[in-house]
């Protein structure tokens, strides 16, 4: 909140106060005329007490006394500067009877005012007013100069307001207002398609695409329309052929790569990707785009190319960084993964990206100086939230060292100060289980499960548990079947109940569930289980080619190479 009250006393100007109090003392006193002129710098006196009384609060982040001085000012003056910075603040408080209030006077002495109206707008939306924001959008789009660069504005506002129905209301108003401008139709399409009224949305779709059938926009949601209704197909069949028609329109290749990777058809993405690169050269929210399509698309090399372009326009650039790191991160190369951690500038990806590279620092050996970067972002982390994930990756790194005990003393110390925290506890139970302590371990969870009885991940955890030891597979199977009623396609959670039937001696339910984890998620535990249960039906070259293969992947793991041991190096 603090930021977010300071990013808005920044936007307010602090200048204002004073151009209005010279503005009302420089004119002169004409004769006979000092009685009224009294009352007159009575009343400038009063306003410029008001305009200072709320610059000092916006100054010390008060902006409720900030609010309530421009409300006063804005009654004493026809300034349009004052009713819009009070319209600014009482939209900031959401006071939506307030803010229209002082939207419409804004606009009243200012009629030229743009933003008047954009901001009418959406104050009528967040009040559901759906006529009156019909009517403000219409005389916003109506003042303007480009209709279609408007309306374009416009549709990006509704698909961001948090009521998508009323937005689609008012999407569809428009596009009737606007019979023949296609992105009154693109509007109304996007909108139908956020709340699932798919006809609605091909149709307004084709009739973008009748009135501009080389509009992008309208293509790409058509597209979409067709995805939604299991068309993928037809989807890339129509944009395949747009960008035949259209070769060089960069927004068309880059809706087409982001369907194509979505669909997880990545051979095909890829001379997609490519071309829209030469269509963008120079341009680096595309290139960033185009990264991150890469990086999705597991192209690796591409992704490296076009996020290090990004940083040759914007060497500050957090997303850049933060996926370059995450490539580097993946090919193990720790040095430079960690050089690109520490290059995330303050922002959304920060405290994610020095998390990671105090763990890699401890990968890298160096435990204490990984243990020493997590205490440094302590006094960065003001939020509960963020101190409680500091505390959880202290005791990851700790217990990776094979320092259980310590990590333990961690998370006990931060249970103290976040008393019942859910991921503290449950980092403290599997750190306790680590340990051999199956007491605390199942206190923990036992009293994390008495606070959050649906808790899937503890429900798996004592089950599995349980399981793997033997024990109590009546209970096991009451936690691990809610489990998977809550969360029916976690492969974690599959691979648990069918680890408990075969407990149970029901090898074929288990290898159904075990074969569906596998699926989901190519895991080696997974394999090393439902090899077990192959071998145990008899499949034993079903198993042994699983194993290979789960082998070649993770030849490490342990549980793996244990059952391999079991079962064929006797």
């Amino acid at each position: 909140m603090a930021l977010r009250v300071t990013m808005m006393a920044r936007r307010i100007t602090s200048t204002l106060a004073v151009a209005l109090l010279v503005g009302c003392t420089t004119a002169p006193i004409a004769p006979g005329t000092a009685n009224a002129q009294q009352t007159v710098s009575s009343a400038e006196s009063q306003l410029f007490y008001e305009l200072l009384v709320a610059e000092l609060a916006i100054r010390r982040g008060d902006l409720a006394v900030a609010t309530e001085g421009y409300l006063r000012a804005t009654d004493r003056t026809d300034d349009p500067r004052v009713a819009e910075r009070a319209t600014q603040l009482t939209v900031y408080y959401q006071q939506w009877d307030t803010a229209e209030t002082t939207a419409k006077r804004w606009l009243s002495l200012d009629p030229e005012a743009i933003a008047a109206r954009e901001t009418l707008a959406q104050i009528y939306l967040r009040q559901g007013k759906t006529t009156e924001a019909v009517d403000a959008f219409s005389d916003w789009v109506d003042s303007s100069d480009n209709k279609t660069d408007t309306l374009a504005v416009v549709n990006q506002l509704l698909l961001r307001d948090p009521d998508m129905a009323l937005a689609y209301d008012v999407a569809a108003a428009l596009a009737q207002q606007y019979p023949n401008e296609s992105l009154a139709h693109v509007g109304k399409a996007r909108l139908a398609l956020s709340v699932n009224q798919r006809d609605d949305a091909l149709n307004a779709a084709n009739q973008a695409l009748e009135l501009d059938s080389t509009s992008v926009d309208a293509l790409l949601v058509k597209a979409q329309v067709q995805i939604s209704q299991g068309q993928s197909p037809d989807a890339i069949d129509t944009l395949q052929e747009a960008v035949s028609e259209l070769p060089d329109s960069l927004p068309l290749h880059l809706g087409f790569a982001q369907l194509l990777v979505e669909s997880e058809l990545y051979d095909r993405a890829g001379p997609v990707i490519e071309r829209a690169a030469e269509l963008s050269e120079g341009d680096a929210d595309a290139w960033l785009r185009l990264g991150l399509l890469s990086l999705t698309a597991l192209r690796n090399d591409s992704a490296k190319v076009y996020l290090s372009g990004v940083l040759k326009d914007d060497p500050y650039n957090e997303q850049a960084h933060f996926y370059l790191a995450r490539i580097s991160d993946r090919e193990h190369d720790h040095e430079r993964a960690i050089s690109h951690y520490d290059s995330v500038p303050q922002g959304e990806f920060f405290i994610t990206a020095r998390i990671r590279a105090a763990e890699l620092t401890a990968e890298s050996g160096d435990v204490d100086g990984g243990i020493d970067r997590i205490q440094e972002l302590s006094p960065l982390a003001s939020e509960p939230a963020l101190k409680v994930q500091l505390i959880s990756a202290q005791s990851r790194i700790l217990q990776q060292a094979g320092r259980v005990d310590e990590a333990i003393d961690v998370l006990t110390d931060g249970l103290s100060n976040y008393e019942d925290n859910a991921e503290l506890l449950y980092a403290r139970a599997l750190a306790s289980e680590n340990k051999g302590d199956n007491e605390q371990f199942e206190a923990d969870l036992g009293q994390l499960l008495q606070r959050d009885p649906n808790n899937a991940h503890a429900l798996n955890a004592l089950g599995y548990h349980l399981v793997v030891n033997n024990q109590r597979l009546d209970e096991a199977a009451r936690h691990l079947e809610k489990a998977n009623a809550l969360e029916p396609d976690d492969a974690a959670i599959m691979d648990s109940l069918g680890w408990l039937r075969f407990r149970q001696g029901r090898l074929e339910e288990s290898k159904v569930l075990l074969k569906s984890a596998y699926t989901i998620f190519p895991d080696a535990e997974i394999a090393a289980h439902l090899g077990e249960v192959l071998w145990m039906q008899g499949d034993e070259s079903g198993a042994r080619q699983l194993w290979d293969k789960a082998l070649a992947d993770e030849p490490d793991h342990k549980v793996l190479n244990e059952v391999i041991r079991r079962f064929v190096n006797k």
